[in-house]
């Protein structure tokens, strides 16, 4: 799993979908199990390099990608994002062959980008392909690369955001980096914001958050009003404690680059 990001109340005037998006970033089900999945978005939004993004919902391998924003699909974007819980050979709910031929069913020419952001998305499981390699394959290129697709980045171990330099305290999500690896004391307060989550009330409603986000904001996920309140108030509610939570994290190396720009095979 990967541990929570950060915001700051900046990000709450930051628009969480765009006309003119130049990302897609893709979510799953496992959005719902923490705030981590919201904060990834506001995350995204201040990436001057990805902003603005369109968000995806991808919940199992039955059902297509669904767009936060109407009318957009994946084969209007090349580069992308992917945030969610993994693990060795999964990314959310799907195994990695599983997420790769979705994917290419709905992508049809191999995209620029896909960065993932998830736990050990470039780690092999005992059996199989890990997540970067699997997507990389479904889009076969020239010897050495064996894909088209330009650039793939995942971690090796957890992946989780942390200050650009060690020892220097951000101030705001978008001076955060993604890392593989690293070393954190802030066990004390994931423990904190995972116990509220599931148990203080969204306001407005009798519901926890985590249940307030199951049965209200992912059934009408392309309500982009609903997806975009529901975002900024967990950033107006936790991202006090986000800052602390990242401003704990060290360590760690750089994400695992591969691709046919870099005529690297991805692990």
């Amino acid at each position: 799993m990967r541990r929570p990001v950060v915001v700051t109340l900046l990000a709450l005037f930051l628009p969480v979908t765009a006309a003119m998006a130049q990302t897609a970033q893709i979510i799953t089900k496992d959005f719902c199990d923490d705030q981590s999945g919201a904060f990834d978005i506001v995350w995204a939004t201040g990436q001057k390099d990805t902003a603005p993004v369109s968000v995806f919902l991808l919940k199992d391998k039955l059902q297509p990608f669904v767009p936060v924003e109407k009318g957009k699909s994946l084969n209007d974007f090349s580069t992308f994002m992917v945030n969610s819980h993994g693990d060795c050979g999964q990314v959310g709910p799907l195994t990695a062959a599983e997420f790769a031929e979705k994917f290419k069913k709905e992508k049809k020419d191999a995209p620029g980008k896909v960065n993932f952001y998830s736990c050990n998305a470039a780690k092999a499981p005992p059996i199989g392909k890990s997540v970067v390699a699997a997507l990389a394959a479904e889009y076969p290129g020239p010897p050495r690369a064996d894909t088209d697709i330009k650039v793939l980045s995942g971690a090796k171990e957890a992946a989780a955001l942390r200050p650009p330099t060690d020892g220097k305290p951000v101030s705001k999500i978008s001076e955060a980096v993604y890392y593989s690896g690293v070393s954190s004391t802030g066990d004390k307060i994931v423990e904190g914001l995972k116990k509220d989550w599931n148990k203080e009330k969204y306001p407005g409603s009798l519901m926890t958050y985590k249940d307030y986000c199951v049965h209200h904001v992912i059934p009408s996920i392309s309500n982009d009003s609903t997806f975009d309140k529901f975002v900024k108030q967990i950033n107006s509610t936790f991202g006090d404690r986000y800052i602390e939570l990242i401003n704990t994290n060290s360590g760690g190396a750089a994400l695992t680059v591969c691709g046919a720009q870099s005529n690297t095979a991805c692990p």
